[in-house]
């Protein structure tokens, strides 16, 4: 559902949990959220995606990061 909202492949929206929501409890550190990113570049460059597409898509994920990756609020 993430690819296909960031590519504009329209289809159902997400209704489920707010990204800080859904991965506060889930103390998510930021080595963690390199090592998916890292696996999520791979497999897009392995199905020989274009690379203009890989961009956006690393930029949206790269924008989420504040929303998943564990912090302590004030």
């Amino acid at each position: 559902m993430f690819l296909a909202y960031v590519l504009g492949a329209g289809g159902p929206l997400y209704e489920g949990q707010p990204l800080t929501t859904a991965h506060a409890s889930l103390n998510i550190t930021d080595e963690a959220f390199d090592t998916v990113v890292h696996h999520l570049l791979l497999t897009l460059e392995e199905l020989d995606i274009e690379r203009s597409l890989i961009r956006i898509i690393m930029g949206f994920v790269e924008g989420a990061r504040p929303r998943v990756v564990g912090w302590k609020g004030f």
